[in-house]
């Protein structure tokens, strides 16, 4: 009699509703953040504008929060205070260079800020990226810049650069040709830096 009051217990237990795992969540401070561009594309001297939207989620004030891009740096916020359900929107511009060439233009974020018992709140944005092209007017498509084109934006001399055929081809940065032509790059440059020790030592005697 007690094996089968022993087996009613146990078929008891099994069928009671599982407590779902969120009544065991420990109240706290929580944020998000989302990280998005106003284009896709941009070319050298055009601007590209960030927003970022930091939300708190928690059921607790977040104090002293500060947003930190990973290439623009600290970004101005007009609320460093959320309570739960607040959020503040910011946002920020960057101007292509030169140097930026070939691209893509990569980015994210990170939010920081602090709970009132003291406790860090960290939160980290999407990755946002930006291909970058060639210089365009308004009356034409921005077109990806040729591999001669990113040779001689960065220098790289050389007369047969402009005519060589498999250096007109539009550069797709996520191609294994990227390699190759940093590759490339690297040993123009150190025959380059080689031949003009040559003339400077010859210059010398």
């Amino acid at each position: 009699m007690k094996h089968w009051n022993m087996v009613l217990v146990l078929v008891a237990l099994l069928l009671l509703p599982a407590m779902p795992a969120s009544a065991f969540a420990q109240d706290g401070a929580a944020l998000s953040l989302s990280l998005s561009a106003n284009k896709s594309s941009a070319a050298v001297g055009e601007n590209i504008t960030y927003t970022y939207l930091i939300s708190s989620t928690g059921n607790v004030t977040v104090d002293n929060v500060t947003l930190l891009d990973s290439k623009l740096g600290q970004i101005a916020l007009s609320n460093t205070s959320l309570a739960p359900g607040d959020n503040v929107t910011a946002s920020a511009t960057y101007t292509v260079v030169q140097a930026d060439l070939p691209g893509p233009l990569a980015t994210s974020a990170n939010v920081t800020g602090t709970a009132a018992d003291g406790e860090i709140v960290v939160a980290v944005s999407n990755s946002v990226s930006v291909a970058l092209t060639a210089s365009s007017d308004n009356n034409s498509v921005p077109q990806v810049m040729t591999k001669a084109q990113i040779l001689k934006a960065r220098g790289v001399p050389g007369k047969g650069i402009a005519t060589a055929p498999g250096l007109q081809k539009p550069f797709n940065p996520n191609s294994n040709a990227a390699q190759k032509l940093q590759r490339f790059v690297e040993r123009l440059t150190v025959r380059e830096n080689a031949e003009v020790k040559v003339k400077n030592k010859a210059k010398n005697k």
